[in-house]
């Protein structure tokens, strides 16, 4: 028993093998993630890297196959067991299911390894130190006294310095993987719009049927569809998720024990995560720019401005989803797993009830319609769109700063 959802052409789409492979990679990446944090102790290093090598796989997953003789190195990343065997098609495929699972059974053994290699004690002790002369409250005010109007301030500039590692590589790796796709474009740009419109609408979905043959489709498809999202998710969600991870680590009593509210803090901590998709979109849209430059092909400026601001509108929601949850419970696993759960839902319900005409409208309720349904490359900015993106932002910000002002912080 596989599940089925039939489409406008009667075609039936195996969502649950699609799953299993979508869920089998992503415990891959997770398990990639787990053994560099526990080897290096370091959570910016942990997520940063594995999201870099994220961007890496899809580009190499996507356009190695295109080159002879080079078709079999897809099958290093890990994003090449996601859809080769065309699990919506074809259901699963578990020779890749059982490889994919051992290679991440592989990496929890490494990450159990570095964990109890790694000397715990050192760390906790200067922790517990430095923890105690920020909770020292004659010690804040002083502190408070000497710096002035710049301890209110500071509480936007800690956030963002925090978030700096991940949104570094994030966008980093995001201008590359832009700045690359204009040339290799042109490599391929005879081959590449046939071969893609010769897959199933199942996979054509994917990535919001876009014509290959024309840059703008190129683009859309190869890096606004999938990588960019996942980018511009993993440094907002980070950042919304932040006040639990200060309340986790009990480093919060610090930033409250200045003379500012707590409502005044949370705001500040929304406001840097709103900076940060800010950053990652304006990253974007020059790595699009540049790589339009490089290639001649001929973009407009202005819609790519377009679409990288709507990129900085959606990581503004789902940051704000993870700061929402995040008010509300005071748990970092809670506020994490609700951003990437509407990221991940949002995502395939914008992909594929479209499909079907009567659930069609439904996509609206995913904040990626606003985002990509207009396809801002070819048609530049609906201003509507990222009124609404941004709109929802601040509604969960102020929500999650209600919420976070009036619950009991963990001691």
């Amino acid at each position: 028993g596989s599940i089925y959802v039939t489409g406008t052409g009667g075609e039936g789409l195996r969502l649950l093998a699609a799953t299993i492979h979508t869920v089998a990679v992503c415990v891959l990446y997770g398990a990639l993630a787990l053994a560099i944090g526990a080897i290096t102790g370091k959570e910016s290093l942990a997520s940063g890297a594995s999201t870099a090598f994220l961007l890496a796989s899809f580009l190499g997953a996507g356009l190695l196959p295109l080159f002879a003789g080079w078709e079999d190195l897809a099958k290093l990343f890990p994003w090449y067991y996601l859809n080769s065997a065309n699990p919506l098609v074809n259901g699963v495929k578990w020779s890749q299911i059982a490889l994919v699972l051992g290679v991440s059974v592989g990496l929890l053994v490494l990450a159990w390894w570095g964990l109890r290699r790694r000397d715990l004690r050192a760390g906790i002790q200067r922790v517990t130190v430095l923890a105690r002369l920020r909770e020292d409250e004659h010690l804040a005010k002083a502190l408070a006294a000497l710096r002035g109007s710049a301890v209110t301030g500071g509480v936007s500039v800690k956030a963002l310095s925090e978030g700096r590692a991940i949104t570094t590589i994030a966008a980093g790796s995001l201008f590359v993987f832009f700045v690359a796709m204009g040339p290799l474009y042109r490599s391929v740009n005879d081959v590449v719009g046939e071969l893609v419109a010769s897959l199933p609408d199942a996979l054509l979905s994917m990535v919001g049927f876009v014509d290959y043959s024309r840059p703008e489709g190129w683009y859309h498809g190869e890096g606004l569809s999938i990588v960019a999202p996942v980018a511009v998710a993993v440094v907002a969600i980070s950042m919304g998720a932040a006040l639990t991870r200060e309340e986790r680590n009990h480093t919060i009593w610090a930033l409250l024990g200045s003379p500012v509210s707590r409502s005044y803090v949370a705001w500040r901590n929304g406001v840097a995560m709103l900076v940060m998709s800010a950053i990652v979109g304006a990253v974007a849209a020059a790595g699009i720019a540049l790589g339009n430059f490089i290639a001649g092909l001929g973009m407009d400026y202005g819609n790519i401005a377009a679409s990288g601001a709507l990129l900085a509108g959606l990581g503004c929601v789902l940051g704000a989803v993870a700061f929402f949850a995040g008010g509300m419970s005071g748990r970092m696993r809670v506020a994490t797993g609700a951003g990437i759960g509407v990221s991940i839902l949002g995502w395939g319900v914008n992909a594929f009830l479209p499909i079907n005409d009567s659930l069609e409208p439904w996509a609206k309720l995913s904040p990626f319609y606003y985002y990509a349904s207009n396809y801002p490359l070819d048609n530049g900015m609906d201003w509507w769109r990222i009124a609404v993106l941004m709109g929802a932002a601040v509604a969960l910000l102020a929500a999650g700063v209600w919420t976070y002002g009036r619950r009991d912080l963990h001691d």
